[in-house]
């Protein structure tokens, strides 16, 4: 489970996977599983601090993400309708849709560094949100970035990951 200390460097760290669940049983049992990447260096994005966000819409894991829209990474607070996260022409999935404003509600509390409402869990996949390295350190699973990209990122080094 990803630590929401840690959540908000790992989200941005340029590749993350991580799924939110709400940990109710039967019919009110929900999951949602996303990515946020950093686009390829280019002349845009070496000024503007911008993710793409996608979320899982089918079975592989691997491959079946539909694109949500642009995350803005220059904010410091969540600003809400569109301010740090919003649709683009390439939007498939629209801020009307639950996929939407679960992901908009989760990064509230992230970037509030707030913890999630008893029962919802966070998780990464088990690999570097910077490079998708897996992963093999507790404390790195832990952060969800290894040792050496969060050298790469400028954070410190976390107690016994080396």
């Amino acid at each position: 489970m990803l630590d929401i200390a840690d959540a908000k460097r790992f989200i941005l760290a340029g590749n993350a996977y991580f799924t939110i669940e709400n940990g109710k049983a039967g019919d009110e049992y929900q999951r949602f599983t996303f990515r946020v990447s950093k686009p390829d260096d280019n002349a845009a994005s070496s000024v503007l601090d911008y993710y793409f966000v996608s979320v899982l819409t089918g079975p592989d894991n691997t491959k079946n993400y539909t694109y949500m829209g642009m995350l803005d990474g220059r904010h410091e607070q969540w600003q809400p309708n569109g301010g740090t996260f919003r649709e683009t022409k390439g939007s498939k999935i629209r801020h009307d849709a639950l996929s939407w404003k679960v992901f908009d509600w989760l990064m509230k509390y992230v970037y509030a560094s707030h913890p999630l409402p008893n029962g919802y869990r966070l998780y990464h996949s088990g690999r570097c949100g910077r490079c998708g390295r897996q992963l093999t350190v507790p404390e790195s699973i832990k952060a969800g970035i290894g040792p050496e990209c969060r050298k790469a990122m400028g954070l410190t080094p976390l107690e016994g990951a080396n």
